[in-house]
């Protein structure tokens, strides 16, 4: 058995003069790593640097770093290029995963005990246990308040969630618990339904639209007459700002004449501001829009 001089390995020759066991041994040459100092054997020339890996040539020419991983400290390679996009700043898509759990601590509307929460959909949290959201969603609502808001003053299960701050189907599964007639949030039988500034409106939208502009005092016109199409009236307009509620999109007639109004405003180059029923969940992002086009 004879030693192979490049790689050191034991082989068994077939002549008395082969010094190396393979062709591969016979033109190659053992080097040290230029990076990390350890012994590669590759083909002989003498001419180049000699690496015992891409990444030890990488790191060696600087087009790789070794760079830590912000969630686990892990010490990992990536191309020096990719970092000037904001790359490499975990070592897997766990580790990314992880680091957009975000946590933080809040109070407990109930019991006031501080716990951690989340902001995403699987860990957000509002009450600290379920024991203490259901006992947030048993709070009672008293009969005679409902009473004198529903059916005395009229206002509409949106509006009195508002003011007592509970989500409008609690309102309505109370109001359906105390056995009252539960109405349409939209017309009152062809009646007109008086708001905070006088003006006699046809439905509970148009009342909610018009004490929140009179709330926050802006000045509006109510049932304007459009000076281009005297046969047809915008439900408000402030200033150069025309403002259209449609309460009735499942009707097809009545999205038939939407239609043919969004035509005249178009051709008209007017400014128009459209609010839908869902768009009462929160009437400021409205107001905000209105804002916009007036300035």
């Amino acid at each position: 058995m004879s030693k192979c001089k490049t790689c050191e390995k034991e082989f068994k020759p077939t002549n008395g003069n082969q010094k190396y066991c393979c062709n591969k041994c016979k033109r190659s040459k053992t080097y040290l790593c230029k990076n990390c100092g350890d012994e590669t054997v590759q083909y002989k020339n003498d001419n180049r640097n000699h690496f015992c890996s891409l990444i030890c040539a990488g790191l060696y020419s600087g087009r790789t770093t070794i760079i830590k991983c912000k969630n686990c400290d892990k010490k990992f390679t990536k191309k020096t290029s990719a970092l000037k996009y904001g790359y490499g700043k975990f070592c897997s898509k766990e580790c990314h995963n992880k680091s957009m759990e975000i946590h933080f601590k809040i109070n407990c509307p109930q019991c006031g005990n501080e716990f951690e929460t989340g902001n995403n959909v699987v860990d957000k949290r509002k009450y600290c246990s379920k024991e203490c959201m259901k006992l947030a969603y048993r709070l009672p609502i008293e009969k005679q308040l409902l009473l004198d808001m529903y059916i005395e003053q009229e206002l509409t299960s949106r509006e009195i969630g508002e003011v007592i701050q509970r989500d409008k189907k609690v309102v309505i599964d109370y109001l359906r618990y105390y056995e009252i007639k539960v109405r349409p949030d939209g017309f009152k039988n062809r009646e007109r339904i008086k708001c905070k500034d006088g003006h006699m409106v046809r439905s509970y939208y148009e009342r909610a639209f018009d004490n929140y502009l009179y709330k926050e005092g802006i000045e509006h016109e109510y049932d304007y007459r459009l000076p281009f199409e005297k046969r047809s009236m915008c439900d408000f307009k402030v200033q150069d700002v025309y403002i259209e509620i449609w309460g009735m999109m499942s009707w097809e007639k009545y999205r038939d004449g939407r239609n043919r109004k969004l035509k005249l405003y178009q051709e008209n180059n007017c400014k128009l501001l459209e609010i839908f029923p869902e768009d009462f969940k929160d009437l400021k992002i409205k107001l905000e829009e209105l804002k916009r086009l007036i300035s």
